[in-house]
């Protein structure tokens, strides 16, 4: 079926504007098309028309205006039912991994628990790293005549001291203080020779003792 005039027209002006050149020369041309107009008098301004002229010339203007407004709508919503698709569209994917990360997430606490060879080894060079120190703390304490762990500390206090030489005779309260103070004295003797690390003669420290 053959094109109408308007129908070509419209296909002409399209081909034209689709290109920025095109759509620059296509408004010079209009313009200069306007000017000519209006010097022949073809187009009247609004001061040059009559009453009835004037009047049917904003009818006119009013059906352009509500054209331009209905198209501009029309945009408008045709783009607005694009978006509303692609985010539906993307909530559904989101939904769809949201979905696959917590089967994953299920798989993995069933499963059974993998660990890293670099964390596994990073921790036994730690234990191991650990466990040297303790051992050259240990050493250090010997050679400046401190007890070796903790728990030979809590067993060295003058209390016990005092309770293991105590241990199944029945004596009387002021033997065990003055047992209990002679202990606490002779603790009190190693440890300033330890910290001040002077060379005082153990055998006194043994004979207090």
């Amino acid at each position: 079926m053959p094109l109408s005039a308007k129908e070509r027209q419209q296909r002409w002006r399209d081909k034209k504007k689709s290109t920025h050149n095109g759509l620059a020369e296509y408004k010079c041309a209009e313009h200069e098309r306007y000017l000519r107009r209006k010097q022949t008098g073809s187009r009247k301004l609004v001061k040059d028309m009559s009453e009835q002229e004037h009047h049917i010339q904003k009818r006119r203007w009013r059906s352009w205006k509500d054209d331009s407004i209905r198209r501009r709508r029309e945009n408008q919503q045709e783009l607005l039912d694009l978006d509303s698709s692609v985010l539906s569209n993307a909530s559904e994917s989101i939904q769809v991994d949201e979905v696959n990360s917590t089967t994953q997430l299920t798989v993995k606490v069933r499963g059974r628990k993998k660990v890293r060879k670099d964390r596994a080894k990073a921790y036994r060079t730690i234990q191991k790293l650990e466990e040297e120190l303790k051992k050259k703390n240990c050493y250090r304490d010997i050679a400046n005549g401190c007890t070796v762990s903790s728990k030979n500390a809590y067993q060295n206090t003058p209390r016990s001291q005092t309770k293991q030489q105590l241990r199944g005779c029945q004596v009387n309260s002021k033997v065990r203080k003055s047992l209990l103070f002679h202990n606490v004295l002779c603790q009190k003797l190693r440890l300033n020779s330890a910290v001040t690390n002077e060379h005082c003669p153990w055998y006194f420290v043994d004979t207090v003792c």
